[in-house]
């Protein structure tokens, strides 16, 4: 929200001009350098002419022509005419305050483009304009939030494990993500469709200069103009994105299309071979892993499984015998009306950062959400938005709407509260 001030407004005069159709002038006096409006009148009030509006005076004798015509550029009436003035200051726009944009501001800070669509130090603006929250990846010292696109906003962006966002990127060759994971200072990013069309790649990303990891040549040669994507397949043959992980050897990524773990070169990042999901059953049980999307284990080997149901909308953590132990959210999910924290809606990704909170991301657009809760199910903190492209909302004294959520700023306009989902648009 910006604030408008203004430090001098004032009523100029009002004074009945003598008819001349040959033309006729107004003086006037300034007490100081302003913007100046002046306006013409029939003697009934009717506005015929807006002769000069928010124009630099200087302060003193002032004179201004009127050519009798109106604003159509017609010739007016015989009759007597009045003009009306007003003089003020330069208005002082300040910003206040913004809502369902949870960055520290809400327009991206970017200091330090590092190549195209990438971008360093972002502290500002927060996720995609266009769609939710959908994967997530903690290592030690951060948590990786991504988006399947972005037009605006950002795909993917590496908050720490305060929350606050370091850095984001738009996307990375078209591509958002549909899961990630780290070794060492690289990012692998695995995204499909979107801006892509009907592509599946893996982007690898180092997150210490912020650039791409430069490919072999002849990964180069072989994707032409996509050089950014180190695994670049059709969608024909691979579809359908639900995790990754690596070996030493291999990129191996979870598709649904045919529940199978397909298995990549990590020197030609040519297709090697493939084997059942079921095969990854033992590895994604292991503690303190995250391979896919919606399941995630703890350093105790806790799993925690986002679960989707509509009667459920919760998180469920099992033990590693595998006994529900407690969830976390309240089961049932968020419905329409007054807004509840508690609840989830359409959770469907989960990780556990190095602190052992646990981190959800909701597929839902009422409202966009990444939620932080303590592992006994005590909610820590929440991120709510961002908008669509081009933002928007309206605004009635200190509450605002947006996209049918109601939110109530705070006195001073600083913080905004999501108070009630009053209806969902999709």
């Amino acid at each position: 929200m910006i604030s408008l001030k203004l430090k001098t407004f004032a009523i100029l005069f009002l004074s009945i001009i003598a008819p001349s159709f040959a033309g006729t002038t107004i003086e006037y006096n300034l007490p100081k350098d302003s913007l100046v409006s002046i306006v013409i009148e029939k003697e009934d009030g009717t506005r015929v002419r807006n002769l000069i509006a928010s124009a630099k005076r200087n302060a003193g004798k002032n004179v201004e022509e009127w050519d009798m015509l109106d604003d159509n550029g017609n010739p007016v009436d015989k009759g007597n005419y009045r003009w009306r003035g007003i003089f003020h200051d330069e208005f002082e726009a300040s910003y206040l305050g913004s809502f369902y944009s949870p960055g520290t501001t809400p327009w991206k800070r970017h200091t330090k483009p590092a190549s195209w669509n990438i971008y360093a130090y972002g502290g500002g603006g927060w996720l995609s304009d266009h769609e939710v929250p959908w994967c997530l990846f903690a290592d030690d010292k951060h948590v990786y939030v991504g988006c399947r696109m972005a037009e605006a906003g950002d795909a993917i962006i590496q908050c720490d494990l305060d929350g606050t966002k370091k850095w984001g990127q738009m996307w990375l060759g078209l591509s958002g993500a549909h899961a990630m994971c780290t070794e060492g200072d690289v990012l692998y990013v695995a995204g499909e469709g979107f801006w892509m069309g009907e592509r599946f790649a893996v982007n690898r990303y180092n997150i210490k200069d912020y650039k791409w990891v430069k490919n072999p040549k002849e990964v180069t040669e072989r994707h032409i103009m996509h050089d950014s994507a180190f695994v670049r397949e059709s969608s024909t043959n691979f579809h359908g994105v639900i995790g990754m992980y690596l070996t030493t050897n291999h990129i191996v990524v979870a598709f649904s299309d045919k529940n199978r773990l397909v298995y990549f070169d990590r020197k030609t990042a040519l297709y090697s071979h493939e084997e059942p999901l079921k095969n990854a059953r033992e590895i994604s049980m292991r503690p303190s892993t995250k391979i896919f999307r919606g399941r995630a284990t703890d350093s105790e080997g806790n799993i925690y499984i986002c679960d989707t149901n509509k009667t459920e909308q919760c998180v469920k953590v099992f033990s590693p015998a595998g006994t529900l132990v407690r969830t976390i959210g309240k089961k049932g999910g968020r419905k329409e009306g007054l807004y509840d924290p508690q609840a989830m809606d359409n959770p469907v990704d989960v990780v556990i950062d190095a602190k052992g909170l646990v981190w959800v991301c909701e597929a839902s657009f009422s409202p966009k959400r990444v939620s932080v809760w303590k592992s006994n199910g005590e909610l820590v903190r929440e991120y709510v938005g961002t908008p669509f492209y081009g933002g928007g909302g309206s605004l009635d004294g200190h509450d605002a709407y947006y996209y049918g959520m109601h939110f109530k700023f705070n006195d001073d306009f600083s913080k905004a509260k999501l108070i009630s989902v009053m209806y969902r648009p999709e």
